[in-house]
This record gives structure tokens, sequence and C-alpha cells, in this order.
């Protein structure tokens, strides 16, 4: 597809592994590859999807890279831990230094804690004291589409606003709050936060008033891909009202900031 935007394109929300509850056509580095071809983007960030099934995420961490191979500079890795699993500290820390992750999810919704508990409390330290942003996943999948006995709901929009107050310094990539209705009332929090990114996605169908509401500086381009066809997130940011600066940051920059990868600032 033609690039409206002459910069480079960062999906900063992508997953490798296996969908348990249907074939991905797409699944695998492979197919990866070949979505992120289609839009033109060099660089994305990778979820494991087996570290939010597995019960040590660490494992799932593993296999992905073990698919990715020593040389990926197109896929850059996302730790991923339960808090409420017990060596979560040392595996985190092993991701970090030794693995090379560049960020680490917290999936509350699918490893059963809460953003309250004390286990959240210190794998938010734990972050900060290593210096990786968290991605934090409001949802995988729209709730429509779960199997009937695996309804997980959408992680509340309290639950987002509780950490971005209490952990004001550290910086975190929201990904999938996918209406507007989620987001709109976290924007009085972020003026005096670090870094803080929501993704867009397939049903952003309001960016240009995402935009005003909660600055270009706080989007960034998110496929979720290859859940689903990324054409949808970035067609949403190619054609929406915006300008080319807010442009430039929402399909990139933001991104590469966030991840200390250079950029546009957050």
């Amino acid at each position: 597809m033609s690039q409206e935007v002459s910069i480079v394109i960062l999906d900063l929300n992508v997953y490798l592994g296996q969908w348990p509850f249907r074939r991905l056509r797409h699944g695998g580095t492979e197919g990866v590859h070949r979505l992120l071809a289609r839009t033109g983007a060099s660089q994305a960030l990778a979820a494991p999807l087996q570290g939010i099934f597995y019960k040590n995420p660490a494992e799932g961490v593993r296999e992905m890279l073990d698919e990715l191979g020593i040389d990926h500079p197109d896929l850059l890795p996302l730790a991923m831990v339960n808090p409420a699993f017990p060596g979560w500290e040392r595996d985190l820390r092993q991701m970090a230094e030794e693995w090379g992750c560049v960020a680490c999810g917290l999936a509350p919704i699918y490893h059963g804690y809460r953003v309250y508990d004390d286990g959240a409390a210190a794998l938010c330290g734990a972050l900060r004291e290593l210096g990786l942003p968290a991605v934090l996943f409001v949802r995988l999948q729209d709730e429509r589409s779960h199997p009937l006995l695996m309804q997980v709901p959408a992680l509340p929009t309290d639950d987002m606003a509780y950490l971005l107050k209490a952990f004001p310094d550290l910086p975190i990539a929201i990904c999938n709050a996918n209406l507007p209705a989620e987001a709109t009332p976290l924007a009085p929090l972020l003026g005096d936060r670090a870094a803080t990114l929501f993704t867009t996605s397939y049903k952003s169908l309001q960016l240009a008033r995402m935009v005003e509401v909660l600055g270009a500086e706080h989007l960034a381009y998110g496929s979720g891909l290859p859940l689903y066809y990324p054409e949808s997130a970035l067609l949403q940011v190619q054609r929406a009202d915006i300008g080319e600066a807010a442009r430039a940051s929402i399909i990139g920059g933001n991104a590469r900031a966030l991840l200390g990868l250079g950029g546009a600032p957050c």
C-alpha cells in the first residue's frame, strides 16, 4: 500500500505464537513479516501469545525468542511476567538483561491479578528499576468473539486510572482501549505523567477527536496483527485530519521514544 507518511513505521502491538481458539492465517514469524510488509512497518513490538496463556509466562517468552532466532532487529521482544507466579522477579531480570526484551507486558485480565495488588506494585517498581516501559493489555480480542467458556472482560477504566496515578514516573503503553469512552476519562491524568501512550486500533473510529482529547503525543499506531488485519488501524492514522506532525508522531515517533529507540518525545 502507498505510504502517506515518509517516516519509519513502528507497530507497537504485534503478537507472535499460537492463538488457542482459532487458526491464525498469518501466525508465526513468516506470517507476521508478511503483514508488516503490507503496511510498510519496519519495526514492531512483539508480544508472546504463549506468555498470556502459559502458567509461567517466561516459558512463552523463551519460545518466542527461539522462533525469532538471534537476528530479529525488526521484531523487538516484549517480556511477560505474572506477579502472582513464584520467581517472576528473577525471570523479569533475565528477560531484560540477557534476553534483550525492551518492555514488559502486563495482562491482569488473563493472569488473574488486580492492579491494586501488592504483586502488581512490586512489578511496577521492578520495571522502574530496570528502566523498562510497561505495556498494559486492556483486552486481546473483542469480547464478543470469545469462546463461551473463556469469556474475559476488558480491564476496567478505573484500573487503568489507578496505575496512572499510583506510578506517575513509569512509562506505559495502554494497548487495545478500543473505545473512546475507555480512554477519554483518563485524559486529565496524562499531563504530569511520564510517557503514556494509547494504541490506535481497528475500532478507534474517532482518531482526530482522540488527538484533541488526549494529544497526539499520547497515541501510537498498534495494529494487533495477526489477530486483526493491520491496514484497519494504519489507514485511520494515514487518513485522519490531524496534520503531518501529529501523524508522524503517532505512526512511529512516540513509540520509538517510549522504547528508548529515539524519535519524537512523548
